[in-house]
């Protein structure tokens, strides 16, 4: 029997082989969809974070530039003016407005309409098809009562 190898043993090597295989596989999968959890999680922490600074608060402005971002009046009023300034402000240095809200290596994007669909502020780069993003919806008021619908896409 010296110098054999035995039916059994190729057998159990096999077996071996494939449970490892198998326990690779479940790891793998099962890290990247706890990645896709975490980075969704933050996405969502950092939207609701954004947007009730950016609509609870008047925010910090010197002339047209925002030290802190904020189109609030008075919960639940937005500020036109503001709006407009956050919108200029978001053209001319979009880099800078990512920088003010905490968002270096990510995208965002800021728009606000009216119910019957007038455009009110649009700010930042349309979100490309298939990125991983999260959308926040916020619901107040302006200076006439007009109901303003405010989406914050960050990707």
């Amino acid at each position: 029997m010296k110098g054999q190898i035995v039916i059994e043993f190729i057998v159990a090597v096999i077996v071996l082989i494939a449970v490892v295989f198998y326990i690779i596989n479940s790891v793998n999968s099962s890290f990247f969809s706890f990645s896709r959890d975490s980075r969704t999680s933050f996405l969502e922490s950092k939207a609701l974070q954004i947007s009730d600074a950016l609509v609870g608060r008047g925010g910090v402005w010197e002339q047209e530039v925002p030290k802190q971002p904020g189109i609030g009046e008075e919960w639940p009023v937005l500020n036109t003016t503001k709006m407009g300034y956050l919108e200029q402000y978001c053209s001319d240095d979009y880099a800078g407005l990512l920088g003010r809200l905490d968002l270096e290596g990510n995208r965002i994007r800021i728009s606000a309409e009216t119910v019957d669909g007038a455009g009110v502020l649009g700010c930042g780069p349309q979100v490309p098809s298939g990125a991983l993003n999260v959308k926040t919806r916020r619901y107040a008021l302006n200076e006439t009562l007009d109901i303003i619908i405010l989406d914050l896409y960050i990707w």
